[in-house]
């Protein structure tokens, strides 16, 4: 008796032809969700600052700080403190209007010397966007998503043309 192993995968839904992903419906995006992925955002900033650590090691003789805040896209570790840029998606894109830009064009985020003010900063944040008071910001980001998004589709057929 000699046995096939693709009829035994066959049994198992198993098959030979090249596996084919299932297209995923498309979901449009809205203020709502937005807010959303910003205060599970804030959530992990909250947590994380609530995690700092400030350890002091001493040897030989010297003593040195060292600083231990989890991986975070919203929070960072500057000189002296803190600094938090609340923004949406993976490269935490700033939220038109919440920052004001200095002469060269650079956002100006705010720093806070201790985790405390910060965390108390990212709960008043969460509170004006679970609120709905950030829900026009974030329709003009999707505005500005979807003006990009035509750009782009029109230089794709220009350079196809």
């Amino acid at each position: 008796m000699t046995i096939n192993a693709n009829e035994i995968a066959a049994l198992y839904n198993g098959q030979t032809a090249p596996l084919k992903k299932d297209k995923e419906e498309y979901q449009k995006k809205t203020a709502a969700i937005m807010a959303k992925q910003v205060i599970e955002g804030l959530d992990k900033s909250i947590l994380a600052l609530t995690n700092y650590e400030e350890v002091v090691e001493t040897a030989n003789g010297w003593s040195r700080k060292t600083h231990r805040l989890p991986v975070n896209p919203m929070v960072r570790l500057v000189r002296n403190g803190f600094q938090v840029k609340i923004g949406y998606g993976a490269k935490n894109e700033a939220i038109p209007g919440f920052y004001d830009k200095d002469e060269k064009g650079n956002l100006e985020l705010p720093k806070f010397r201790t985790a405390e003010d910060a965390i108390a900063y990212c709960n008043r944040m969460k509170t004006l966007i679970q609120d709905g008071e950030v829900d026009g910001q974030f329709d003009q980001m999707l505005t500005s998503y979807r003006k990009r998004s035509q750009a782009g589709t029109e230089a794709l057929h220009a350079v196809a043309a």
